[in-house]
């Protein structure tokens, strides 16, 4: 199941390779807009990934 997830990203990332991930609560969602080449990939898309149920959570990877 996860190897799924991962295939996935690895798809969706095209072909880069980043160097930091952030981790952001739903207090910090908006710092995403002031990064530069930001990637957003839906937890629904992920296959095993729950998906985001919580108003105010953007339920992105």
């Amino acid at each position: 199941m996860m190897e799924k997830a991962l295939d996935h990203l690895v798809e969706r990332l095209d072909g880069l390779a980043p160097t930091v991930a952030l981790v952001l609560g739903s207090g910090l969602g908006g710092l995403v807009d002031k990064v530069e080449d930001a990637r957003r990939i839906s937890y629904a898309e992920l296959p095993g990934f729950p998906r985001s149920g919580v108003s105010g959570h953007a339920g992105e990877v």
